[in-house]
């Protein structure tokens, strides 16, 4: 366990190690004046009045970034160094210079009475007892201020003695620019880095202010980034119950052959759940309409996917109709047919009245004994009705039965 327990100690104080000297300079020089470091990141160059410019020189064992590589610089603002840290996991870090114009070089870092009774008050406070609240509202250490603090494209509103601030960006905004300004040029003034890579949520970013002789104060900006809104804007699938429709996302035209609806089921399915969508125009459906299924993704962007009808006909549409008036003229059909039979039935008990009143009737009658008459006998008789006339002829020159003998004894004519 104790084994353990040394190992990750190690492990611990060598990655601390590599973090701390990841991305360093060594050996700040400057061609005129003197140096002195005042923390991690602040240099102070103190030069003769009347200096305009010097050249910095310094190493490192990873890369200079850009343009800030050690160059000559003008001592009328504040210098930066940079040093790329991207080889060892991590991203710039920057450097910053002051510079400081004295009469006498040597006794520049003399501290003058104010500075020493605010050191000796430091002093006295970090020997107390007492814990005291630090208040953000007030300077910590009563003399370090700015002199402005502007947020580039933001308004702030900057109260030299007040050291807290709160901004709300928006989602898409990655960095701030933060400019700071100060009266005395011997206040080394530095922006945290983070201010150029804004996360989602809230970023803490710090102005920090040092003098010659280490006397700090900070400026603490509290941003919140909003949450980046999903611009997913696309559908998943779309569905036409009844028909076919070969979707893609990335399509957002269609074609549609329909029959006779007038509007269609449609089933929609969009790609991001935080999207919503409408559907406009599936209603009055007729040949050349636009059904539109709009798309609105988190951020308010849209996408319409437009469905164009083209109505075909078809029969088998109409079924419901055609059955109908089939039907009907079935029924029709068998009423005919029925009333026709109920006609026959009711002229059956006349049909042969009514065929002898129309077509007249020719009786045999049967042979009688007839006594032979005279040849010169003719007889005639007739009987008519409403109808028609049947005229009752006798024969004439009768012979006797030997003379006829291939002929009937009698002969009876009938002539209508």
């Amino acid at each position: 366990m104790k084994r353990v327990f040394i190992t990750i100690a190690a492990l611990i104080v060598f990655a601390k190690t590599d973090v701390l000297a990841c991305g360093e300079i060594n050996n700040l020089t400057s061609s005129v004046g003197t140096v002195s470091q005042i923390n991690d990141s602040h240099y102070l160059v103190s030069v003769p009045e009347g200096t305009d410019k010097v050249t910095l020189n310094a190493q490192t064992d990873y890369e200079w970034y850009g343009e800030y590589y050690p160059r000559e610089v003008s001592t009328e603002g504040e210098a930066k160094l940079m040093v790329n840290g991207a080889s060892c996991g991590f991203g710039i870090y920057t450097y910053f210079i002051s510079f400081k114009k004295v009469s006498n070089v040597i006794a520049e870092n003399t501290p003058t009475q104010n500075d020493t009774v605010v050191n000796e008050i430091q002093t006295e406070d970090n020997n107390s007892n007492q814990n005291t609240e630090q208040n953000t509202d007030t300077n910590p250490t009563n003399g370090l201020i700015l002199d402005n603090l502007v947020i580039e494209g933001y308004e702030l509103d900057f109260d030299p003695n007040k050291f807290s601030y709160e901004l709300d960006i928006d989602s898409d905004v990655d960095s701030l620019n933060i400019i700071p300004t100060v009266n005395d040029q011997t206040i080394s003034v530095t922006v945290s880095s983070n201010s150029l890579k804004l996360v989602e949520g809230e970023n803490k970013i710090e102005v920090s202010l040092v003098d010659s002789l280490g006397n700090t104060s900070t400026y603490e900006i509290t941003v919140t980034k909003a949450k980046a809104l999903s611009d997913n804007n696309y559908l998943a699938s779309i569905t036409v119950s009844g028909y076919p429709l070969n979707f893609n996302p990335s399509t957002t035209n269609y074609y549609l052959s329909i029959g006779k609806e007038k509007n269609l089921t449609l089933n929609v399915l969009t790609e991001s759940e935080l999207a919503t969508y409408e559907i406009i125009g599936n209603n009055d459906l007729k040949d050349g309409s636009k059904i539109t299924i709009r798309v609105t993704a988190e951020d308010g962007s849209t996408k319409d996917y437009i469905i164009n009808i083209k109505r075909e006909f078809n029969i088998m549409d109409y079924w419901m109709y055609i059955a109908v008036v089939a039907l009907i003229l079935l029924l029709v059909l068998l009423l005919i047919i029925n009333r026709q039979k109920k006609k026959k039935k009711k002229m059956a008990p006349n049909a042969i009245e009514t065929s002898a009143e129309t077509a007249g009737v020719v009786q045999n009658i049967a042979p009688q004994n007839v006594t032979p008459v005279s040849s010169n006998l003719q007889t005639n008789q007739t009987i008519s009705n409403g109808n028609g006339t049947l005229q009752y002829m006798e024969p004439t020159n009768i012979q006797n039965n030997n003379e006829v003998s291939n002929e009937n004894s009698e002969t009876e004519v009938f002539k209508l």
